[in-house]
């Protein structure tokens, strides 16, 4: 009997009603097979039973139970490595003894060939060789290319696990911000009267320069006192030119920056109300607004 396939794996789904799954390749006993279920190595008998041993066209796995719906169902040829076939001397040529033998080593290299098709290999045009590793020492180790001449794994200890705080620090490559304003402010890409955290701090708000929507002129940098205890209304009066807090609410006429909610000391919201004002930058004047406020 020839060997004219080279399939020696076949994988299923469970749909948690089917209990036969078919297996496309002969085997010699029904302890050729290995199954598993989810990942794990299942028992004859115990778990499944075959049927179609010796048929060139394989047979049938039928399971005691069937496998849950979505678990993986792995059926694979794995035959013993060992060589049964006995040819006494002058007796007649076995053909089918012999064919048999033929068949069986065909079918161990395409086992060797399956396990090494799941691991991990060096491309063919590699020039590296004499490979070793390291025997692992420590469990939660990672491994790691020691040296390439000669080429020498390791497994080693990861330093340190960890994680990030927010908001991430400038240090760890974050903006150290929680709001899209604040976060620009502290890279130095500014929007009109973006706050000032050099210029912040306690019951002060500090926010940086910007146009009057009114007449265009630039207002600079400044800072105002707010009232502890209370949710203070930060405003631009554009006929003034000047920016202030004050605790009773934004008034008609000028322009919303900020709502800021104190305690006895600090900040405690911080809430941006600047949509009158966009996203425009400090040095850019923006006609739009100045037909609303007029020029």
């Amino acid at each position: 009997m020839t060997v004219l396939s080279t399939v020696n794996r076949i994988e299923y789904t469970g749909n948690g009603s089917t209990t036969v799954f078919a297996y496309p390749y002969r085997i010699f006993a029904d302890t050729d097979l290995e199954v598993y279920v989810a990942g794990t190595l299942k028992s004859l008998v115990t778990h499944y039973t075959v049927s179609g041993v010796g048929s060139p066209t394989g047979g049938n796995v039928t399971f005691v139970t069937a496998p849950t719906n979505g678990a993986s169902i792995i059926i694979i040829r794995a035959l013993p490595q060992t060589q049964p076939a006995d040819l006494p001397a002058n007796d007649k040529f076995p053909s089918s003894t012999v064919e048999d033998a033929l068949d069986k080593n065909v079918m161990l290299m395409q086992a060797l060939d399956e396990v090494l098709d799941r691991t991990l290999k060096l491309g063919v045009t590699t020039t590296l060789d004499d490979f070793t590793m390291t025997d692992p020492t420590a469990i939660d180790t990672y491994l790691r290319i020691k040296t390439l001449s000669p080429l020498v794994a390791e497994w080693v200890t990861l330093v340190a696990v960890g994680g990030l705080g927010l908001p991430v620090s400038e240090a760890n490559g974050g903006t150290g911000a929680t709001t899209f304003n604040a976060a620009r402010g502290n890279m130095g890409v500014g929007n009109q009267f973006d706050q000032d955290n050099a210029t912040t701090t306690g019951l002060t708000w500090g926010y940086k320069a910007g146009l009057n929507p009114k007449s265009g002129a630039v207002i600079a940098a400044g800072t105002v006192a707010l009232t502890a205890s209370q949710t203070n209304y930060v405003e631009l009066d554009p006929s003034a030119g000047t920016v202030s807090a004050n605790i009773t609410g934004f008034t008609t006429g000028r322009v919303p920056l900020r709502k800021l909610v104190t305690d006895t000391g600090a900040i405690t919201t911080n809430t941006d109300n600047r949509n009158q004002l966009g996203t425009v930058p400090a040095t850019t004047f923006n006609p739009i607004i100045v037909q609303v406020f007029g020029g």
